[in-house]
């Protein structure tokens, strides 16, 4: 009989700030010399949210694409 993982995976509902989810964007934007700012990108939780909306629409709906940017951050 399997058995089940037993690895603990953090869900979407509980990433911080410096979760697993923005590890990848981290290394990258240090890869590329500059300082991650997290307020510069999506959450994990913002793009679940919308692929959930999508795969839940009503049988009589056809999304066929799924466009999300971050909002431009005002600078003072």
């Amino acid at each position: 009989m399997p058995q089940a993982n037993s690895r603990s995976e953090p869900s979407l509902t509980d990433c911080g700030r410096k979760s697993r989810d923005t590890d990848m964007q981290r290394d990258i934007v240090a890869f590329e010399g500059g300082e991650y700012d997290p307020s510069k990108y999506l959450r994990a939780e913002t793009v679940a949210a919308a692929v959930a909306a999508a795969v839940t629409a009503p049988a009589d709906s056809h999304p066929t694409e799924i466009v999300l940017r971050p909002r431009a951050s005002r600078r003072v």
